[in-house]
Formats: C-alpha cells, structure tokens, sequence
C-alpha cells in the first residue's frame, strides 16, 4: 500500500511492501529531503509502525491527504 501526503509545499510519501532481500517488511517514506527505508521482521511490527506514521502525519497541518492501493 502507498500512501500520499501534502502539507504546505511537502510531499510525503510511505510504502509498506515485503522485502525482497530477506523475509521481513519494508517501510519506505519519501520526504522532500530523501528516501528513508526501515525493515521489521513481521507484519504486526510494520503494522505498529506504520500507525504511529501516520499519527505522526495526520497531526500536523497539511492542505491534503490520499492514498493508492498498489497490487503485489
């Protein structure tokens, strides 16, 4: 799944996929800074993970948010 944010002039963006390297997750988050990529080792880690993010996001002011599903 990939998420898209706005929030005065930044764009975020935040993807959760399995990792191809090893097993495992995959978080990526893309602010207008860079590209950062964490790895958890089970769904229930990247799921706790991915709804602090979005806490995170959604609290501060921002002038749109939307979300694409991205089949596998």
């Amino acid at each position: 799944m990939i998420w898209l944010f706005h929030r005065r002039g930044e764009y975020v963006s935040c993807e959760v996929r399995t990792c191809l390297e090893n097993s495992g997750f995959e978080l990526l988050v893309a602010r207008s800074g860079g590209l950062r990529v964490e790895w958890y080792p089970d769904e229930l880690q990247v799921e706790r993970r991915w709804e602090r993010l979005k806490l995170e996001i959604s609290a501060a002011p921002r002038t749109g948010v939307g979300s694409t599903e991205v089949a596998a």
